[in-house]
């Protein structure tokens, strides 16, 4: 898949994309060069009213984006998260809900794709209550990476 045909199949309006980096609950989340972020929990949120009240408005729960390489073909996303408390129990359907979403969008090019989920903190103790430390995608589990 694209990016236009990701962006296509989401939202193509460009508040909801940010790229190479991004700051979200006081941590700024550096996607690196060549990389693209759909802001999935502000489009759900309606923050940019993308979404008509028609078609359901706001929706929350969401992790914060969907990174997508800009080159094309796309294969590999990640799913993103900014929290600046480390790891809660929120975090994890935050995630899942991201990770159902995307395998939505991809459909039957979800086997191809690989994923990384991340979540970012600002630092955190050396000991903390990961309560997932996965997410299921595609008939499979992804590890999540605690970056701080």
């Amino acid at each position: 898949m694209t990016l236009e045909e990701f962006k296509a199949a989401t939202c193509a309006r460009s508040a909801c994309w940010a790229r190479e980096s991004f700051e979200d609950a006081g941590i700024v989340v550096n996607l690196g060069s060549g990389w693209s972020a759909f802001m999935l929990d502000e489009h759900f949120s309606n923050k940019h009213k993308c979404i008509p009240k028609s078609k359901g408005g706001r929706r929350g729960g969401f992790c914060d984006a969907i990174g997508v390489p800009d080159q094309n073909p796309n294969c590999r996303y990640r799913l993103i998260e900014a929290k600046a408390g480390g790891m809660s129990a929120s975090t994890g359907n935050q995630l899942q809900k991201g990770a159902a979403y995307l395998e939505s969008i991809l459909g039957e090019c979800c086997r191809a794709a690989l994923l990384s989920v991340e979540v970012y903190t600002r630092s955190v103790p050396a000991v903390t209550n990961r309560r997932r430390t996965w997410v299921k995608f595609c008939s499979g589990r992804v590890s999540v990476q605690l970056i701080s």
